[in-house]
């Protein structure tokens, strides 16, 4: 399962929306799964923090509401077809297809921006998703020899080099404050 790996496609969506690293919302509960009553404010909403911080701390209910509030299904399955899932992986080693499917009901399309849902990848893949901030917003191809990086043709943009900026930093955030801080 892509997990959370995914919130760094829906944080590219996010952003290309408009949606700032410091936009904040208000949430409960989304540890295990999400409801539709997490996507609307509510009093039981007790926790605020920016999407930074949602990125850093994998905050499942941010992403369900943000993406609820922001994104179309169109919208996200574009970013994950930008982000090469659901076709094969020009590799020399055989590797499975990594597959989003982005369900267009709105409590589906929530729980599949916050890394729920029927989207799974492999371990290479996941290391190119989060190699586009590295590389300024561009997505290039694996590649298994040093010599074949001459080779490996033109690289694709898939989001803006302003985008790419901020979500380095709300990547490195999760590295100094989040998840994976240890």
């Amino acid at each position: 399962p892509a997990a959370s790996v995914f919130k760094i496609v829906t944080a590219s969506a996010l952003l290309n929306e408009g949606v700032t690293p410091d936009a904040t919302a208000c949430f409960h509960g989304g540890k295990r799964n999400i409801s539709a009553k997490m996507l609307e404010d509510s009093r039981k909403d007790s926790r605020c923090m920016s999407l930074t911080n949602a990125l850093a701390r994998s905050a499942n209910g941010i992403f369900a509401k943000l993406t609820h509030r922001y994104l179309t299904a169109q919208k996200l399955k574009g970013f994950a077809a930008a982000y090469h899932f659901n076709e094969p992986m020009d590799f020399p080693i055989p590797t499975d297809t990594s597959l989003a499917a982005v369900p267009d009901d709105a409590l589906g399309l929530a729980a599949t921006g916050a890394g729920f849902g029927d989207v799974f990848m492999s371990p290479l893949h996941g290391a190119l998703i989060a190699s586009v901030a590295a590389n300024g917003g561009l997505w290039r191809k694996p590649v298994l020899f040093e010599r074949d990086v001459l080779t490996e043709g033109e690289p694709e943009r898939v989001i803006s080099e302003g985008d790419a900026a901020k979500l380095a930093h709300m990547m490195g955030e999760t590295v100094r404050v989040g998840t994976a801080r240890r």
